[in-house]
């Protein structure tokens, strides 16, 4: 097994670590993104994308069961 010199693994960890770190401490809701808390907005975009899945289902059944009836009264 080989030997790597403390200053040059200081370095690589450095290297890898430091750009995380300083994203973390810039801005904590971005730093790990779908581990944390939402923003304000981010959550009202998801809260309005499941309104309007729901509201598309509603609309299909409405459609389907209107061509149901019109079927039926011909």
């Amino acid at each position: 097994m080989w030997q790597l010199p403390i200053p040059f693994i200081h370095r690589r960890l450095a290297r890898i670590v430091g750009p995380r770190l300083r994203e973390l401490t810039a801005d904590s809701l971005r730093a790990f993104p779908g581990k944390g808390v939402m923003k304000p907005e981010q959550a009202e975009i998801e809260r309005l994308r499941k309104e309007v899945a729901k509201l598309k289902m509603k609309r299909d059944i409405l459609k389907k069961s209107a061509a149901f009836f019109a079927k039926e009264s011909m």
